[in-house]
């Protein structure tokens, strides 16, 4: 894709007559080829036909071996009277006249002269042209067309483009080609399409990147003002599309727009619509018109900023979330466009390629097993990152008083299947109260600023958290399963990724791995797997351990009286 833009409207007009008493004449009317080369970024369909306005013979001046035409005749190409009167000329106005009115009045015109010859829209009948030389068609796929011609002579090339599907990804050139040589002559088409990028607005500019939910993504889109020569308007619209994971806020998105370093002003400047208007959970289409663009000057760079966030509906898999723009643009300098600033129906507009980014983010995925991998409930784990961390969609486990659950709540804050007894009344919350354990998956707003996420597992064993970037994760263990031993140590694991536009290349990191982390690739989540075992418990004061300690005491009594009172009697 070309950094800058080409003239769309490209015209080679020549028409110095040189005519010497004692110039050699050299006749020449070979057949030519012309060869035309269209830019590769054009994606539409191209008809060029030759139209021989004028025709000569070649004179060569043996000083400087510059070569002209001389002798010149109306060409095969032209309505001759039509001509005429079209320069308001004489019925009985020679070629050469009429080339030296074309000289005086078009010579700093050249569309002018391209309206004369083609005649005005919509439907060109009054056009004094008449018969082409020759035509070719360029496809979408093919850069070069070649049309043959009869010599030396001017010759107007119209060039059209003939399939309406592709009206969108083409411009308009017409040329005014003077042919001087009796060799075969090759010339470069000058349309060229605006071109528009997007990248996000971080590291010099990148087309994908990771992201936490919550977290705000900058973006910047850049183009050129273009060569709008021959145009009574031009208009310049940006259409940027944001996935339903993509929200655009206007109270943050702190929108700018500028053209050749100077601010543009909303509803002066430019007009920014917002479909829908308030966000949703479906796409969101920023488009972006400005106003009297025709004003700005050729080179001058367009740059548009925005911040938009990754929300909750964000995709979480390795396809990410797309943010789209294209430019749509006039691309025929032979319409007369009326709308103001957007196109009337049906006139003549291009679309630039889409240019795109991704942001992906993704999920930790906490496993809590016993010592034989069996799911284990009533661990609080909390997940910390000092940088990873935004706001989150979080599923857990929730204890929740049920006259039916199955669950009591300890003292310290964990919870057990096991019932009180009059003994062991006294560690718990409550003899009566019961809980059961629901799972919940919500967006938790707290870990914004606290960067941390605490929570019991759930019913699976499961705690997991979506939504989020790189960065080193650290777990605690806060609350072990009653009965059994929790980690004695937090661990910590680093999420790394490598992301371009085919995905996420999400890694575990060297740096701070101690604990064991895999990435799933079916799941496209991170997991760690901790295991607890079951504690030994001591047997306590007014337990059951002190009945058998006085149980075993008093037989171990018991029997040295015994051995005591048989000693004595055998000394009797």
């Amino acid at each position: 894709m070309r950094k800058t833009m080409k003239k769309i409207v490209s015209m080679l007009v020549s028409f110095v007559m040189v005519v010497g008493l004692f110039a050699t004449a050299m006749a020449a009317q070979t057949p030519l080829d012309i060869t035309i080369t269209k830019p590769d970024d054009d994606k539409a369909t191209h008809k060029y036909s030759a139209y021989q306005i004028f025709t000569g013979d070649i004179y060569e001046d043996t000083a400087t071996g510059e070569k002209s035409l001389i002798n010149l005749q109306f060409g095969e190409g032209v309505d001759a009277a039509a001509l005429r009167t079209a320069l308001g000329l004489a019925a009985t106005a020679t070629a050469q006249e009429c080339a030296d009115a074309i000289q005086t009045n078009y010579a700093t015109d050249a569309e002018g002269l391209a309206d004369l010859l083609r005649g005005t829209e919509p439907d060109y009948t009054d056009s004094i042209l008449t018969t082409a030389t020759d035509d070719a068609t360029i496809a979408p796929a093919v850069t070069t067309a070649v049309l043959d011609v009869t010599g030396p002579g001017y010759y107007f090339i119209l060039d059209e483009l003939t399939n309406a599907s592709d009206a969108d990804k083409g411009a308009i050139s017409n040329f005014m080609l003077k042919v001087v040589e009796d060799t075969d002559v090759t010339v470069e088409s000058k349309e060229d399409l605006p071109t528009i990028t997007k990248v996000i607005d971080e590291n010099g500019g990148v087309s994908a990147n990771t992201a936490s939910i919550g977290d705000e993504i900058p973006f910047k889109i850049t183009s050129t003002v273009p060569d709008m020569t021959g145009y009574n308007k031009y208009y310049f619209i940006v259409n940027d599309v944001l996935c339903p994971g993509l929200t655009y806020d206007a109270t943050s998105a702190d929108l700018t727009v500028s053209v050749g370093g100077t601010a543009l002003t909303a509803g002066t400047g430019y007009t920014l619509t917002v479909s829908p208007d308030t966000p949703t959970a479906g796409e969101t289409t920023l488009k972006i018109v400005f106003n009297n663009f025709i004003q700005y000057t050729k080179g001058d760079e367009v740059v548009i900023t925005y911040n938009a966030i990754l929300n909750e509906a964000c995709d979480r898999t390795d396809a990410g979330n797309e943010n789209t723009v294209d430019l749509t643009y006039s691309n025929d300098p032979n319409h007369t466009y009326t709308g103001t600033n957007e196109p009337d129906n049906g006139e003549p507009t291009g679309v630039t390629p889409p240019s795109n980014t991704i942001t992906y983010t993704t999920d930790i995925k906490l496993i809590k097993l016993d010592e034989s991998h069996a799911a284990l409930t009533g661990a609080e784990f909390e997940v910390a990152c000092t940088s990873g961390m935004s706001k989150v969609l979080v599923t857990y486990g929730e204890y929740e008083v049920d006259a039916s659950g199955a669950y009591w709540k300890l003292n310290d804050g964990t919870y057990t299947t096991t019932a009180p007894t009059a003994l062991t009344a006294s560690k718990y919350d409550s003899e009566t109260t019961k809980y059961s354990l629901t799972d919940k998956t919500e967006v938790q707003t707290d870990a914004t600023s606290s960067k941390k996420v605490t929570a019991f597992v759930d019913s699976s064993g499961f705690l997991v958290i979506e939504g989020l970037c790189d960065g080193t994760y650290t777990i605690t263990e806060t609350k072990a399963p009653a009965g059994y031993t929790g980690l004695s140590a937090p661990v910590s694991f680093t999420v790394e990724s490598n992301p371009d536009l085919t995905g996420p290349n999400w890694a575990v990191g060297t740096s701070g791995n101690t604990a064991s982390a895999t990435y799933n690739t079916t799941d496209n989540q991170f997991e760690v797997t901790i295991v607890n075992t079951q504690g030994i418990n001591l047997p306590t004061t007014g337990g059951i351990g002190t009945v058998i300690f006085y149980v075993t005491g008093g037989i171990l009594l018991l029997g040295g009286a015994v051995m005591l009172l048989r000693k004595k009697e055998q000394q009797d």
